[in-house]
């Protein structure tokens, strides 16, 4: 997740007790921080990215593309490769727990004239809920 300030972001987690950092990385002008994925509903593994503005990317939480480290140091050709191409995701799968649980997001969903083609779209994005099998206690995202 892009953020503003992924530092004072981990402080405040950290202070808070809310994850526990289990990779993490600063250069001069970007810091990541990731998660572990306990306690955070679905096992999701949160990361916080943010870059700092300079004067090739002053608006770094508003630019389609902003520099990234991982993709190396030439950022006109790696940019390059996805212009004309869809931003963002396509779409996300969910795996929910509990047969009531999940009928009734569904239902929710036709209700509320989101539900198309085995899907919910939400915000531009294709939701695909699956049913868990076996059951299990489901835990509450503490972040």
């Amino acid at each position: 997740m892009q953020t503003g300030d992924a530092a004072v972001r981990r402080k405040n987690v950290e202070s808070r007790n809310l994850a526990k950092v289990i990779y993490g990385y600063e250069h001069d002008d970007c810091v990541c921080v990731q998660y572990h994925p306990k306690g955070i509903a679905g096992g999701m593994m949160p990361e916080f990215d943010s870059r700092k503005v300079s004067p090739t990317n002053p608006t770094p939480l508003e630019s389609t593309y902003s520099p990234w480290h991982a993709c190396g140091p030439d950022y006109e050709r790696y940019s390059a490769g996805v212009t004309g191409q869809p931003e963002g995701l396509d779409s996300i799968t969910i795996e929910v727990t509990g047969k009531e649980r999940y009928d009734r997001m569904l239902d929710l969903a036709k209700q509320d004239g989101i539900y198309d083609d085995g899907c919910v779209i939400m915000l531009g994005v294709k939701w695909y809920f699956v049913l868990k099998e076996g059951g299990g206690e489901s835990t509450r995202s503490k972040l």
